[in-house]
């Protein structure tokens, strides 16, 4: 009886000792499983998520396919558009534009901008991911990065201006956009006869600013049509003085090209050349890539002042007067800028020459008359050249 009950209890033992066995290896396989499952769940979750990922990839190939279509329609508006008008021989005082309004999404209002003269430009954030679809997929312009740092400090000095004439509406009769000019011009022009050309810097916005704008008084803007530097403050300047017209007609068309003829000249006078060499030598400070008062860099800007002052009516932010000339609305008009401004403006010799001497006048300056001539002819030939070739 013993000996049978020992047998059954052997068999007992025997049976959960199996049991256990098997259920420690069902417990190793599952932890193997379950790791398993997790080095798989991580890899296709980085497949999927990863910055190779398959989402990230149809995100990306989604905007390249919009920025495609984007590109796509204007292209083919582009190609309505009759270019051969921006050419100065062809001109006839029209300027040809077409209907890119309604291209960009809105999404990327803020991003793109499309000139009337069909070039579609990246004016976005620089180092995003829209900025990598737009270089993978090529043909689009990109805005040059020293321009894009000075819009953005054109931009917050136009909402300055904007929330400050909302503000002291009745302290002066300057807009808003005058604001912003003179305070970027009275960081270079502040000698007297600038109280005529413009109105006394008595504005306290230029304090309200502050160190709230950072532009260099000697910024240059690059011209995204011919890649040429253009003097920006110059520019603001000239424009400063449009933006305050006087009872002097031809002083409202000359500002620009007055002053600066007076600078060549009285450069050309402390130079001292050989009385022979005055023409030569007031030629070779014309001449491109030379050091002098007056150079491609002043022309283009007083060009463009000029052709701006057709354009800014009813404006009240600076910035959109620029980023519209340069790159928007207004293109057409800076990709003929030599046309359009023959158009508007065909002799620079006649009127800014009768300033001269009110400019040294008004200075107390002189000149000697004889390299005074001189120097207005040579002047005259510069610019006029300069529209002719273009």
């Amino acid at each position: 009886m013993g000996a049978k009950n020992n047998r059954q209890n052997n068999k007992k033992i025997r049976g959960k000792i199996k049991n256990e066995k098997f259920k420690g290896i069902t417990l190793i396989a599952l932890v193997i499983t379950i790791v398993v499952m997790l080095i798989l769940a991580g890899i296709a979750i980085n497949l999927s998520l990863g910055d190779n990922g398959i989402f990230l990839k149809a995100k990306d190939s989604k905007i390249k396919t919009e920025l495609a279509s984007m590109k796509e329609k204007v292209e083919l508006e582009r190609a309505s558009v009759d270019l051969s008008m921006l050419s100065i021989s062809n001109f006839d005082g029209t300027l040809p534009t077409g209907n890119f309004s309604n291209i960009i999404p809105e999404k990327w209002a803020d991003s793109f901008i499309v000139g009337t003269d069909g070039t579609l430009t990246f004016i976005g954030e620089s180092g995003s991911e829209l900025e990598e679809q737009v270089d993978a997929i090529g043909g689009i312009e990109k805005i040059n990065a020293g321009n894009k740092v000075l819009l953005g400090e054109i931009k917050k000095l136009s909402e300055l201006a904007i929330d400050y004439k909302a503000e002291h509406s009745g302290e002066s009769n300057a807009d808003a956009v005058e604001l912003a000019l003179e305070y970027l011009r009275i960081k270079r022009y502040t000698t007297p006869e600038w109280g005529f050309f413009t109105r006394a810097s008595t504005s306290p916005f230029k304090d309200t600013v502050g160190t709230q704008v950072n532009i260099d008084s000697n910024a240059m803007w690059v011209d995204p049509i011919t890649g040429e530097n253009i003097d920006l403050i110059h520019m603001m300047a000239t424009l400063n003085a449009y933006k305050f017209p006087t009872i002097f007609d031809d002083q409202d068309d000359t500002t620009g090209w007055a002053g600066d003829l007076t600078t060549l000249a009285k450069q050309v006078e402390e130079d001292n050349p050989d009385t022979t060499e005055v023409k030569a030598h007031t030629n070779s400070l014309l001449a491109a890539g030379v050091e002098s008062s007056f150079g491609l860099a002043d022309m283009l800007a007083d060009i463009d002042s000029r052709n701006i002052r057709e354009l800014w009516e009813g404006e009240d932010s600076l910035y959109n007067v620029i980023l519209n000339y340069y790159y928007g609305t207004n293109r057409n008009v800076c990709s003929a800028r030599y046309s359009s401004f023959n158009s508007e403006y065909e002799n620079v010799g006649e009127h800014a020459e009768s300033m001269v001497d009110w400019m040294l006048a008004s200075t107390g300056d002189a000149i000697n008359e004889e390299l005074k001539d001189i120097v207005i002819q040579c002047f005259v030939d510069y610019i006029n050249n300069n529209l002719e070739i273009k």
